[in-house]
């Protein structure tokens, strides 16, 4: 349900809630709109929370950012599709065309994770900001994030990569089996390259990267050799993914 009315009064008079949750910045606002909701749910013996909450993915500037990136998007499409003569039959046949092609990814696994935070303030210490974690999510990225849109498409994707025996590397390739990616992982490597970007609402704070440059020794290089050679000969396409981890 979405109240349509410039504030939420009406509503407070009909529902008489025992909580009514405002965001914090609302904690020592004077906008008599507010106040007025504020006196509504306390007549009626409720009590006004001030909370940011976890992670607001529906806020106003969020919204806004989003409807303006979509606008954006929408205006350049037609102009796009009518350069490359792009119609919706051509997408589709292209689509379909993937289903049952074998195709090959060889690259660098990487994990992307993604840390929602909440902001508090600046911290005393220092001119540094202080962040609290409401959520962590993990996905996997680099050349297993291609494998993954082919199997979308319908296609069979192959996996040559290099990895460790750390948690990471068996978080990938636990990963790559729950999604049915096949694949000839190396273990060759101390880990997967993971990248943590810390994020507060739609803004990007900081990138982390936990990565080593580890070029294949020389066994493993014949192997790779001998792995792509025979995967290659049944296969449609090869892609390479290089991101400079070796």
């Amino acid at each position: 349900y979405v109240d349509a009315k410039p504030t939420a009064a009406s509503l407070l008079r009909t529902i008489k809630p025992d909580v009514y949750v405002k965001g914090k910045e609302y904690e020592a606002a004077d906008d008599p709109r507010f106040l007025e909701e504020r006196r509504i749910v306390e007549a009626h013996g409720g009590t006004v929370i001030f909370s940011s909450g976890d992670v607001v993915y529906s806020s106003t500037r969020l919204l806004q950012t989003m409807s303006d990136q979509e606008a954006a998007k929408a205006r350049r499409l037609p102009w796009v599709c009518r350069r490359h003569d792009i119609t919706a039959e051509t997408l589709l046949a292209t689509v379909e065309s993937f289903s049952g092609k074998r195709v090959v990814v060889v690259g660098d696994l990487i994990l992307d994770r993604y840390v929602y935070c909440d902001a508090l303030s600046v911290a005393a210490e220092s001119a540094m900001l202080s962040l609290t974690q409401l959520d962590t999510r993990r996905f996997l990225g680099g050349a297993g994030v291609v494998a993954r849109h082919l199997a979308a498409l319908g296609a069979s994707p192959f996996v040559l990569a290099h990895c460790g025996f750390d948690e990471r590397s068996e978080w990938a390739i636990t990963q790559m089996q729950e999604e049915s990616i096949d694949g000839h992982l190396l273990r060759c490597a101390p880990s997967v390259p993971e990248k943590s970007r810390f994020l507060v609402e739609d803004t990007k704070l900081l990138k982390v990267e936990e990565a080593e440059i580890t070029p294949l020794d020389s066994i493993s290089q014949r192997t790779a050799a001998e792995v792509l050679m025979q995967q290659a000969r049944s296969a449609e396409a090869v892609i390479f993914c290089d991101y400079g981890y070796g």
